[in-house]
């Protein structure tokens, strides 16, 4: 099918079998985080930060958005998720602290390992 409005510029990219904790709030009005294959949905409230976590078990491909009305570009905030091995992330951990390292990136790598 048509992936126009599913794609991003930048997909998050996690290992499979492993809790991913995600932190998020908004800077301008209430958004809503949601992922329907994960069961997660968090609001997104400016001057707050909320927390929710997953854990994949299968790699693949999961979209998920915005899942709150919040204004005219509503319907382009779309949420890609990838799901690799724990190999293939460090590969693109290693590749992707570098490509972000700039001062001028708008995209930061955050990753840690328990």
């Amino acid at each position: 099918g048509d992936l126009r409005l599913l794609s991003v510029d930048n997909e998050a990219l996690v290992p499979v079998n492993e809790v991913i904790a995600v932190h998020i709030t908004s800077n301008d009005v209430i958004h809503a985080f949601g992922v329907p294959a994960f069961g997660v949905r968090m609001d997104a409230i400016p001057g707050r930060l909320n927390q929710t976590w997953f854990k994949i078990e299968k790699e693949g491909v999961y979209y998920g958005q915005c899942f709150f009305i919040c204004g005219k570009d509503h319907a382009y905030m779309p949420i890609v998720i990838r799901a690799v091995s724990r190999e293939k992330y460090n590969e693109w951990l290693a590749q992707a602290k570098q490509k972000f390292a700039s001062a001028e990136s708008q995209v930061r790598v955050a990753a840690q390992s328990h």
